[in-house]
């Protein structure tokens, strides 16, 4: 097994045992991702302040924070690949399972797949943004959060309710809340 280059200047230049490089590698990785995904999240805000009216504010913020889940999954899933190549792991065998794994999971994971394809549309169409006072079936209150499977509401009673969104087949949009509206 091929150690990665720092590992190997840890264990000859600085004479670390073997498992501290490896602990001191991991950790690198895990900070560097967070930190990867703390300047993305502050280029994010900087790039929606310049670029958002004052009427489209809650579909900036909807599509931020899709935008934002959907890169910090990436980030995170890289961040494993690393760790997994540290402990010898060759992670092109462990994608190309995954590949032929994807398509048998895809047949049991048709609802998860078409809760993605609502909301993505969920998204473009704008039916609903964060802060809407909306109806969703029989479930009424504030859109607190649009994500890629499901979306959140918080009703009047602060109870949350948490909606895939293949279920979502009407949506009554109050843009505020009914009392706001008399």
């Amino acid at each position: 097994m091929e150690a990665h280059f720092i590992q190997k200047i840890l264990m000859e230049k600085f004479q670390f045992p073997a498992w501290a490089a490896l602990c001191v590698l991991i950790i690198f990785i895990v900070a560097l991702c967070k930190i990867a995904i703390k300047v993305f999240s502050i280029l994010l805000d900087r790039f929606f302040s310049r670029h958002a009216s004052l009427d489209k504010t809650s579909r900036v913020k909807t599509v931020r924070e899709a935008l934002f889940n959907a890169v910090r999954v990436l980030i995170i899933f890289f961040a494993l690949m690393n760790i997994l190549e540290l402990f010898g792991i060759n992670t092109g065998s462990v994608l190309a399972a995954a590949g032929i794994g994807g398509i048998a999971l895809a047949f049991g994971a048709q609802k998860i797949i078409s809760d993605i394809f609502s909301g993505i549309f969920l998204l473009i169409d704008n039916d609903m943004n964060v802060g809407d006072w909306v109806v969703l079936g029989n479930l009424e209150g504030r859109v607190t959060s649009i994500g890629v499977r499901h979306t959140r509401l918080k009703a009047y009673s602060e109870a949350e309710y948490i909606i895939p969104n293949s279920e979502i087949k009407t949506i009554i949009n109050y843009k505020q809340s009914p009392a706001q509206v008399q």
